[in-house]
Order: structure tokens, then sequence, then C-alpha cells
């Protein structure tokens, strides 16, 4: 069940909001799990940012009167999936994982507020391949190769 916060021109896209979350979000998570055997849940919301004008500018006219709404709603889905993960495991004698894939980039963990949530993980994912996009002046690896140097 992905859910892709990066891009919001549609005004009807609401991803994550304390409502949804409250009403059935989680419920769902854990009937997908348990039907299909997995071990857990990787929520990779890219990229929730408290940064003004952060993402694709079509955007900026919808996303940017909701930044501040969406770490604190963030906060709200990662404790709400955590305690139904725990609850769910309880009752099948097992622990399910809840993990985050993040990025590694420092321009995007910028605003993100990332490590808010880490008590609530098992461990955290680390997406290396984004330390370099449109956001820099130059042309750098995509991937953490090689140490070039000019990352410092």
């Amino acid at each position: 069940m992905p859910a892709d916060g990066f891009q919001l021109t549609d005004k009807d896209s609401v991803v994550v909001s304390t409502q949804a979350i409250d009403n059935d979000g989680e419920v769902t998570t854990v009937e997908f799990i348990e039907k299909y055997e997995f071990d857990g849940v990787d929520i990779d919301y890219e990229y929730r940012s408290s940064m003004n004008d952060s993402g694709h500018p079509d955007d900026f006219p919808i996303s940017n009167a909701r930044r501040a709404e969406l770490n604190a709603s963030y906060q709200v889905l990662m404790i709400k999936v955590r305690e139904e993960l725990y609850r769910a495991g309880e009752a099948a004698g097992k622990h399910y994982l809840l993990t985050f894939a993040s990025p590694s980039s420092g321009y995007l963990l910028r605003g993100m507020e990332t490590f808010q949530a880490v008590k609530y993980l098992d461990y955290v994912n680390i997406m290396s391949y984004d330390l370099h996009g449109a956001w820099n002046s130059h042309v750098g690896d995509n991937a953490a190769l090689f140490d070039t140097g000019l990352d410092s």
C-alpha cells in the first residue's frame, strides 16, 4: 500500500491526515500484512518537509499551506501504526516490524524532522541512491559507490 507524499498537485490528494489515520488506515495495514504473511511495514513517505518551496513547484500553493501539519500528522501515523502492529503481534504471537525509508541526503533531511519518529521503529533503511539530484548545482554520483571528496 504505497503512500507517496512527494507530489501533491492533485488537490484531492490527502495522503496522511489525522482524520484518515484515526478512521481505519492502520487496520487495513494489519489486515494486509496478515493476509500476505509479511513481517511488518516499511513507511516510505517521500519527502515531507517543513521547508517552504520544497518539492515540485506546481505543488507550492497546496503544500506550503500544509507544511506545518505534515510532520505532526506523520508522528500520529507512526504512533498509530506502531500501536496497531504491537496489538496484532501480541494476538498472533509474533513481532511485526515497523521500518522507515530515509533519504541520505542532508538537503532532503532538512525540515523532515525524521528522528522524532525513530523511537517507534525497529530500524531505518537509508536510501543511498539520492545523494545528488536536481537540488545540486553540479552533477554528482547518484549512489555512494566511491568517496570523491566532493561531499565535505
